[in-house]
């Protein structure tokens, strides 16, 4: 299995546009007319609609997977996963997701290298949407 170092960091910018927020929290029962209700939305604290908390840590958990992810048979297998949310994120807003390996620990019970990282949501100017911790097993052996 190719190395894995201390320090790797890598990102994403992404941008979720209000139908993609609607249809999130849709196929999710999220009901919470601020994703979904752009009246609703306008008048809140927010002004404008907000993107799902969970369609978040989707696309964060989805570019760890996607990272370690190689043609040759390894994966990322999602292990633990928490976060701290600490601003909404607007539909229509671009953003940027990134990650930082912070240890790595070979676990031969389960075939594989246990990955710590810590990641955040961004928007490049100061402002930290979301913070999270997370544990993935890097295997060859899916």
């Amino acid at each position: 299995m190719e190395n894995i170092a201390i320090g790797e960091r890598f990102h994403r910018k992404v941008l979720v546009g209000a139908d993609e927020a609607r249809r999130f929290a849709a196929i999710t029962g999220d009901e919470n007319p601020i994703h979904s209700d752009e009246d609703f939305a306008r008048r809140s604290r927010f002004g404008n609609l907000v993107v799902p908390g969970g369609q978040l840590i989707s696309l964060m958990t989805g570019l760890v997977a996607t990272h370690f992810f190689q043609p040759s048979g390894r994966i990322g297998v999602g292990l633990e996963f928490s976060c701290v949310a600490h601003r909404a994120v607007k539909a229509g807003q671009e953003v940027e997701i990134s990650w930082e390996v912070t240890a790595v620990q070979d676990e031969p019970t389960l075939s594989g290298t246990v990955v710590t990282l810590k990641g955040l949501v961004s928007d490049g100017q100061g402002n930290t949407f979301v913070t999270a911790v997370t544990k993935t097993l890097v295997t060859d052996r899916p």
